[in-house]
């Protein structure tokens, strides 16, 4: 039976490693893991392929008709901002990440003043961080909304004008899809430093900059925000392999399949 590989990341986890030694194709998103091609790929079988994205995200409306009215929807009052910051860090939260968004607004109230921060906390830590963001939207000059979770996460990424996030491969795939500028945070420890090379990889292709956890300070997420909201206008949907488009392969979750059922027949 035909072994297939497909890898997310940027550096190959330790499962796929062992199984790649098995396959006749290898299906990769990042164009820099073939860095690891004498150990992961002795026979030349590695192809970028890019991440398959799932389909919502390729229906997100970022007209500015539908910008204005989900963030409207929010509970934003939209007429009053200039820019939107959406902030988020995976299913769970990332409490440095809310810590730090809290830090910068309570330390800086007036430095935001036409500015929305849309921040999506995760669960776990929802009910301390909630009294904490309730205090800083009093203080702060920008308008901070939050929720602990948000099922239309994708058109919020794709209509924002700045992400905060981790530096996952779906996320950093997904930014790349909509074009959208970035603080990303890559995630401590993960293996083989994945989320710092996503990150970096994001960086070189876009209006975008990474910081590692370790090195947050208020001020500098203050700098960071303020230059990036004030970057020229984000290009929605740059070129990348997932994109749709009248060729034949198609997308990455086509492209993947077509090669399954080639080996399958």
């Amino acid at each position: 039976m035909p072994v297939l590989v497909v890898e997310t990341n940027s550096v190959m986890g330790r499962a796929n490693r062992l199984i790649s030694k098995l396959a006749k194709e290898i299906f990769l998103s990042f164009e820099e893991s073939k860095i690891h091609r004498g150990k992961i790929d002795p026979n030349g079988f590695a192809n970028r392929s890019g991440v398959p994205l799932r389909r919502e995200i390729m229906a997100v409306d970022v007209s500015k008709e539908a910008r204005r009215d989900l963030f409207s929807k929010a509970g934003f009052e939209v007429d009053e901002i200039d820019s939107f910051v959406v902030i988020f860090g995976g299913s769970l939260g990332s409490r440095r990440i809310n810590d730090a968004i809290i830090a910068t607004l309570s330390n800086f109230p007036n430095r935001f003043p036409k500015v929305g921060f849309f921040v999506i906390t995760g669960e776990r830590d929802f009910g301390e961080v909630r009294q904490e963001l309730t205090e800083v939207s009093k203080v702060s000059s920008a308008q901070v909304v939050f929720e602990n979770y948000s099922d239309e996460l994708y058109s919020y990424m794709g209509n924002a004008d700045l992400v905060i996030s981790r530096a996952g491969s779906n996320t950093v795939a997904e930014l790349d899809y909509f074009g959208v500028p970035a603080i990303l945070i890559p995630l401590p420890n993960s293996p083989g430093d994945h989320q710092t090379k996503n990150a970096r990889w994001y960086c070189e292709r876009s209006e975008a900059v990474f910081v590692r956890e370790g090195d947050f300070s208020p001020a500098l997420l203050g700098d960071m925000i303020e230059k990036l909201i004030s970057s020229p206008t984000k290009v929605f949907h740059q070129s990348f392999p997932n994109k749709p488009s009248d060729d034949e392969v198609g997308d990455a979750a086509i492209r993947i399949a077509k090669r399954a059922i080639d080996y399958a027949l």
